[in-house]
């Protein structure tokens, strides 16, 4: 089951590899100004993510230890999910 498993993902990369072609960062000789320019935009300092997993793992964990615990961790998951959402929308980062 493993291996199936495993040719599955080894298909899937060598169809995406053929399909997308030598990216500059395989080819010895390219230069830095090959590459995109945007890589994307993310926030280097939020603590959104860090809660997010955190209360994330609280409810998960919640169907091992008791499911009293998914309720304190559901809302509280719930707000760091809308913080994550809304973190570009207000204060320092705001577009």
């Amino acid at each position: 089951m493993l291996s199936i498993m495993a040719a599955f993902i080894a298909f899937y990369l060598g169809r995406t590899h053929k399909n997308q072609g030598p990216v500059p960062e395989d080819i010895l000789d390219a230069k830095i100004s090959d590459g995109d320019a945007e890589i994307g935009f993310f926030n280097a300092w939020s603590w959104w993510p860090f809660f997010l997993g955190l209360f994330g793992s609280i409810v998960f964990a919640s169907l091992a230890v008791g499911w009293w615990l998914f309720f304190i961790g559901l809302p509280l998951g719930l707000i760091a999910l809308i913080g994550f959402v809304f973190e570009n929308s207000r204060g320092h980062y705001a577009h």
